[in-house]
């Protein structure tokens, strides 16, 4: 087999260090992205209004056995409780168990979250930390 000429060798050497180097913009600019949309949270409330989410709670909302009364809750209700669901998986999964919501006709606040919801999102935290990691290894490495 021949031996590879210095010009293929540079070429190769250019290619790998130009596709790391794509690749790392695109995980810093996809990094960066979702880190400065989290702090709009996700534009929840842009969403509530124009996707359909307060119908669709008023629909299907009775029928969840895990969260009895949601349907009664407001627009801004579910506005600050998508936000400390944002604030709860940016900061390790702190506060999930906390998170609450007023029914209508119910006494007391209802944890918005069942044990199942709460270990998911755990997990959702456990990846923003890691992908925050990775974003900042990028930067470095960039």
């Amino acid at each position: 087999m021949p031996k590879p000429s210095a010009s293929t060798l540079v070429k190769v050497h250019e290619t790998i260090q130009g596709s790391a180097y794509t690749l790392l913009t695109l995980l810093l600019t996809a990094g960066i992205a979702w880190l400065l949309i989290a702090q709009a949270n996700y534009f929840y409330s842009f969403f509530h209004d124009h996707t359909h989410i307060a119908e669709t709670i008023a629909e299907y909302g009775p029928q969840n056995r895990f969260k009895q009364g949601f349907e009664t809750t407001d627009r801004e209700q579910r506005i600050r409780i998508f936000a400390d669901i944002v604030e709860a998986v940016h900061n390790g999964g702190e506060g999930l168990v906390e998170i609450e919501y007023a029914a209508r006709g119910l006494r007391e606040p209802t944890p918005l979250l069942h044990q199942a919801e709460i270990i998911h999102l755990q997990d959702v935290a456990k990846l923003i930390s890691t992908t925050r990691l990775l974003v900042t290894i990028s930067a470095l490495f960039w």
